[in-house]
């Protein structure tokens, strides 16, 4: 106590105006200390505020993103089953024309019988042998149609004009030599 009663002495001040005086320190002191804790407040704030409109930017950029996601997920569904679709179709052309390549191997082969059966048989008494042709005709497969779904445009204008006018190998320049007389 010696020590506080010679600066209290020294200043020339008695114990109540220091008292007083050391009570406006404190004041002082603690509105210092509320003043930093209020600007520190304000700061954590506006990093909260920061923060906070940083989470709202992001979850907007989530939610476009997601539906940006859904959207490409309905047009990837979307085109698979396009692609499906058109894997199909073309399957099916591909049956087509292995189909029509089949008939048309066929056909050529019944075009090259009958060309060597009236070369062979120029010799005879009557043009054709009923009997050659009949046997010629019955070797062929009897399921010779060939039915689609898809359009041809070949298909349908074969239908719009004559069979005859359209096939070379009825159309074909050879005549049989005339048979001797006897």
């Amino acid at each position: 106590r010696e020590t506080t009663m010679s600066v209290a002495d020294d200043s020339g001040q008695s114990p109540d105006g220091q008292l007083a005086i050391g009570i406006q320190l404190v004041q002082q002191s603690y509105t210092r200390r509320v003043d930093d804790l209020m600007r520190e407040v304000e700061h954590w704030k506006r990093v909260s505020q920061h923060h906070k409109q940083q989470e709202q930017q992001t979850q907007e950029q989530l939610q476009k993103a997601n539906q940006r996601a859904a959207e490409l997920q309905r047009q990837l569904g979307e085109k698979q089953q396009e692609c499906t679709v058109l894997t199909e179709s073309r399957n099916v052309a591909l049956s087509q024309i292995t189909t029509l390549k089949k008939h048309a191997a066929q056909l050529q082969n019944f075009k090259k019988n009958i060309s060597n059966m009236l070369q062979a048989e120029v010799g005879m008494d009557g043009p054709l042998s009923g009997a050659n042709l009949q046997g010629m005709i019955d070797s062929l497969p009897m399921d010779t149609t060939f039915s689609s779904t898809l359009p041809s445009p070949a298909i349908e204008s074969y239908g719009r004009t004559a069979p005859a006018a359209n096939n070379s190998y009825l159309n074909d320049s050879y005549a049989p030599p005339a048979a001797a007389a006897p």
